[in-house]
């Protein structure tokens, strides 16, 4: 590899299983990469002028033997963008043959590698504070406590037996959220202006209700049902101003810096929340909680026409499963990457709609229709 490949930083990993029905080596395996996507994607996304260029890093093919099989397990490193990657991920599926022999590639998944680095990082950082404290701690005491209490985040308090900031009593703007976890989370965000309504007590929305009298407020609730009925419970009792609601099917508790902006970033006013919540919701409620229960399950759940569970199987064998017997299935929905190749099969065997975390398609049959989480779990 050039010193070009070198030089890029890999944000992802695709990892992908292969199983050959004969013997085969490493180099048959990447040749057959090469070759049989060699034109799918058009020339910017050609896996081997893209592995040439140093945007696809070497594949690492670990290869065992099982009498007359193959079974390799596949790394390929990615320095593209997130779509871009999952488009190279879904164009893997598509070789069937590796050398004279038929094949079949699954990919099971696609690492962040970013984020493995910034648990590093965290972990390690803490450690460096940690032994630069025991260093220092007796020549240079006070500028240890003093640069301690500067960067530890404030404590949690009690604002009329309520879990809150220390800013409650004098922001203009208030974020409410549902609980003490969701304070605490955004007190180490960086965010003081904060109290919690603690879910539907009554003591809690009295308080609320007695703030919006005096401040901005803005609801911030989790991205599920549940924040849902949080948020017209304040839109009853209190003057609220803006909401503000976590990712689809992510709780605020657990958001990262990055999306708490921003989400709060997209508030909206409360009457726009309003209007959303008094339309009627596209999806049926009983879709929309096996949508929310699907979330890092990794797997595939099939639902017939009164979207009741006929099946369920990891979403790794779900290509697999397809093939076969999937009579009174009608919605498919996987905690996975909806591929070019799972929507052609599901619409041969009568499927009308399928729901995935994420999209890796270039088209779909008119007689079926293809969701995101997103698409499902959003205000309405």
């Amino acid at each position: 590899m050039s010193e070009r490949a070198h030089s890029r930083t890999v944000k992802y990993i695709i990892r992908a299983r292969a199983d050959i029905k004969g013997k085969v080596e490493e180099g048959d395996i990447i040749g057959a990469i090469f070759g049989q996507t060699e034109g799918l994607l058009g020339p910017d996304l050609d896996i081997k002028r893209l592995y040439e260029e140093g945007k696809i890093g070497r594949i690492k093919v670990g290869i065992s033997y099982r009498e007359r099989e193959t079974n390799a397990e596949l790394a390929v490193p990615s320095t593209l963008s997130m779509p871009e990657t999952a488009l190279i991920a879904a164009a893997l599926e598509t070789v069937d043959r590796i050398g004279p022999y038929e094949a079949k590639i699954q990919v099971e998944g696609i690492v962040d590698i970013r984020e493995e680095k910034r648990k590093y990082i965290r972990e390690r950082a803490k450690k460096l504070v940690e032994e630069h404290v025991r260093s220092m701690r007796t020549q240079c005491r006070e500028m240890i406590d003093f640069i301690t209490k500067a960067f530890k985040p404030p404590r949690m308090k009690k604002y009329k037996g309520l879990p809150a900031g220390p800013d409650v009593d004098v922001a203009k703007e208030i974020i409410v959220v549902e609980g003490s976890a969701d304070v605490r989370n955004l007190l180490e965000c960086g965010y003081k202006n904060v109290i919690a309504v603690e879910g539907l007590r009554e003591e809690g929305l009295r308080v609320v209700s007695e703030l919006s009298k005096q401040k901005d407020i803005i609801a911030f609730v989790d991205g599920d049902r549940g924040g849902i009925d949080i948020l017209k419970k304040l839109l009853e009792r209190a003057n609220v101003k803006y909401v503000a609601r976590a990712p689809p099917g992510k709780e605020v508790e657990n958001l990262t810096r990055l999306e708490i902006e921003e989400a709060l970033k997209k508030r909206i006013p409360a009457e726009e929340a309003k209007k959303r919540l008094e339309e009627k919701p596209p999806f049926p409620e009983k879709l929309v909680r096996c949508v929310e229960r699907m979330r890092g399950t990794w797997e595939a759940v099939f639902l017939d026409e009164n979207l009741d569970e006929v099946g369920k199987v990891a979403v790794s064998q779900l290509a697999e499963t397809l093939k076969g017997d999937v009579k009174g299935c009608k919605v498919l929905v996987l905690d996975g990457l909806v591929t070019q190749r799972i929507v052609d099969v599901a619409a041969e065997k009568g499927i009308k709609i399928i729901i995935g975390f994420r999209l890796a398609i270039n088209k779909h049959p008119a007689s079926i229709r293809v969701l995101t989480y997103g698409d499902v779990l959003r205000m309405t």
